[in-house]
C-alpha cells in the first residue's frame, strides 16, 4: 500500500492498519525506514496499529466513516 501511495496509485485518505505491533516491528523498523527516506513522515503517521480485533475494527469503521461512507441519518 505505501508504495500505491507513492506513486500515486492510492488516493491518500488511507490508513495502513497494521495487526500484531510486537510481530511487525521486529519485521520492518519503521523508524529507519522513516529517517532513510524510503518512506516519509506523512506516510508514516497514515500507520496505525491494533493488536486485538476490536480495536482493529473500531479504527477500520472510523476511517471508513471518515473518508469513504457517506451516513444516511434518515434510516
Amino acid at each position: 500500500m505505501l508504495t500505491l501511495l507513492q506513486t500515486g496509485k492510492l488516493s491518500s485518505h488511507h490508513m495502513i492498519l497494521i495487526y500484531g505491533r510486537k510481530y511487525w516491528d521486529k519485521v520492518f523498523n519503521w523508524r529507519h525506514m522513516l529517517r532513510y527516506g524510503t518512506i516519509n513522515e506523512r506516510e508514516y503517521k497514515l500507520l496505525q496499529f491494533s493488536d486485538n480485533v476490536d480495536d482493529a475494527f473500531d479504527r477500520v469503521r472510523a476511517e471508513m466513516e471518515e473518508h469513504h461512507l457517506s451516513i444516511d441519518e434518515e434510516q
